[in-house]
């Protein structure tokens, strides 16, 4: 930072000597320090001296242009021009030791710019490092290093974030099952219980490998809970709203409008209800007795306050089909199994049922409450990750209850997290946006190239600064798979701090996070011969693969299932 008035006085003699001589290129030259004159006199800006320089190492085998031609093109297209030396390449390297700047020659190794234009070029980002946190997931930098960071970005020694919900968004083929999960098996492994909504075979793999519990609907076991089935010191005005919510959700349906009279005087029969248990007037508590209790309460309720415009014979039709020989009599009154409590890893697999419009949400409701349920109860970490059967509750009527529930788990130690892969999802409904996004200090986002010409709506709706949209753009970009394993990139912001990662597993993961049909089967090929659990499975499928030399994961499933038999190939 040199002497201002000093610099001035020579910006002017400089001037002038280039507007004596009559030339294009010095006309140049005085319109630049002229427009450099102005800026300091108007904003006060700060004239400095300074010297930026990269070192280029490669090994011998490497062509060193390539990378000094990437490097020249990358800044040329900001306007700056690199000046390559030769000649004094130890003064440049012994110059970039840190405090050593002053041995670099101020004849032709510094240049004077403004204070910020300078501050501008000043290395913002850092290599990644592994974080101080008792929550690992592991990662790899861009250059394919391992590190470790606190996804939920509030358990580490530097809190980040304020609750550890995440959003996470890719486009179908953009790695983002893959990289769910990678991360919900090191969350397992490090003793969080795991509870997901899917609705694709998704999670089928890694669920067999944590010995978890699979459970999918269908029409002769489909997914049973009793709601109804409380305690005294269970029942609070939340418990009231799930339930206010489940009977609104089997009368109006998710689309349906709720007046403020239906609203409250389902509440009211719902707290009747339980005044009359707790009383000893109804012995047994599940959705027969609550229907039979309703249809006989409603129209009194009605004549004693004079209640007009209240459907009550929609609301018997559309009721009695969860009631006794009902078409899905046992949904709402066979109670759940107890022993998921205590299980550690549970997917709920409701695809079959992603096209009925009453059953699907209304499944996915009673999956979140048995989440709040296990979540009250168990004292270790807990994560509810539901993929794309959150767009069934995505529903006005739903939207307090969703905001309930992603605020009260971070009381818990639990965190609640939304997949998804359409554009339209977040753009479209700004029940996601108020219930869900505002709520999520966590962003995840896979490769957005798709959404490149509809990203600015993403952009403002996920807060994201144009640093990140830059970083985000970059992702599987970069020249940077050699000799690496099957990675994906993503880019993950926790409260303010974005980066962007690879998502970098071996073999035996890839195989089971796997969602290709033909590996799939494969898979099971071995599985099957073989009359072994899914690892060791995985290990002997892996083995043979190695030995084939077959490098990409698809040729080789090809291969096994051509022969239809385990291959057991000798060492190479």
């Amino acid at each position: 930072m040199p002497g201002q008035k000093k610099e001035m006085s020579a910006l002017e003699k400089k001037r002038n000597r280039h507007g004596s001589i009559p030339s294009p290129a010095n006309q140049m030259a005085v319109e630049d320090i002229k427009a450099v004159q102005e800026v300091i006199a108007r904003e006060g800006k700060q004239l400095v001296y300074c010297h930026f320089s990269i070192g280029v190492v490669t090994g011998r085998d490497t062509d060193i242009h390539k990378c000094t031609n990437y490097l020249e093109n990358a800044f040329g297209r900001q306007g700056i021009h690199l000046s390559k030396r030769a000649y004094n390449q130890l003064e440049l390297f012994v110059g970039s030791f840190p405090g050593n700047c002053y041995s670099l020659s101020p004849d032709y190794d510094r240049f004077l710019t403004l204070g910020d234009a300078a501050a501008c070029l000043m290395y913002k980002e850092r290599t990644v490092r592994s974080e101080d946190t008792p929550l690992k997931i592991w990662y790899t930098d861009r250059q394919g290093v391992p590190v470790a960071i606190d996804i939920s970005g509030k358990e580490g020694r530097e809190k980040i974030t304020d609750n550890a919900n995440f959003f996470c968004l890719g486009p179908s083929g953009s790695g983002k099952s893959f990289h769910m999960n990678s991360v919900v098996r090191q969350m397992w492994e490090q003793d969080t219980d795991i509870v997901m909504v899917d609705t694709g075979n998704s999670y089928e793999g890694l669920c067999e490998y944590a010995g978890g519990k699979y459970i999918s609907y269908t029409e002769e076991h489909p997914i049973t809970m009793n709601p109804f089935r409380i305690t005294r010191a269970e029942y609070n005005i939340e418990k009231v709203g799930f339930l206010r919510n489940l009977v609104m959700l089997i009368w109006k349906g998710t689309a349906g409008e709720v007046s403020k009279t239906e609203d409250k005087l389902i509440e009211q029969v719902i707290t009747e209800y339980y005044d009359n248990h707790f009383a000893g007037r109804i012995d047994t508590l599940c959705f027969n007795s609550f229907y039979e209790f309703s249809v006989e309460r409603i129209p009194q309720i009605c004549e004693e306050n004079h209640l007009a415009g209240i459907d009550l014979a929609a609301y018997n039709y559309l009721m009695k089909d969860f009631y006794k020989g009902g078409n899905h009599e046992v949904t709402l009154n066979e109670d759940l199994d107890t022993t998921l409590f205590d299980e550690t890893f549970i997917v709920f697999e409701i695809d079959s049922i992603k096209d009925d419009p009453l059953l699907f949400p209304l499944v996915t409701l009673i999956i979140m409450d048995l989440f709040i349920q296990k979540m009250r109860i168990k004292k270790n970490r807990k994560v509810l990750i539901i993929e794309e059967a959150w767009k069934a509750i995505a529903s006005p009527m739903m939207a307090e209850y969703i905001k309930y529930m992603y605020k009260t788990a971070r009381k818990f130690w639990a965190s609640v997290g939304v997949v998804t892969q359409e554009i339209q999802d977040i753009v479209g409904s700004p029940i996601v946006k108020e219930a869900i996004i505002n709520n999520s200090d966590v962003v995840m986002l896979l490769d957005q190239s798709k959404f490149r010409e509809r990203f600015d709506e993403i952009q403002t709706i996920l807060g994201l600064t144009e640093v990140d949209c830059k970083k985000i753009f970059t992702i599987n970009r970069l020249e940077n798979k050699d000799g690496r394993s099957f990675f994906r990139e993503v880019f993950i912001r926790r409260g303010q701090k974005g980066a962007v990662y690879g998502v970098e597993e071996p073999r035996e993961c890839y195989m089971t996070y796997t969602t290709e049909r033909s590996e799939k089967e494969a898979l099971k090929i071995y599985r099957t011969e073989l009359g072994c659990d899914h690892r060791t499975a995985v290990e002997a499928y892996c083995r043979d693969w190695e030995r084939s030399g077959l490098g990409a994961p698809l040729a080789f499933a090809q291969r096994v299932n051509a022969a239809g038999h385990v291959l057991n190939l000798p060492k190479p």
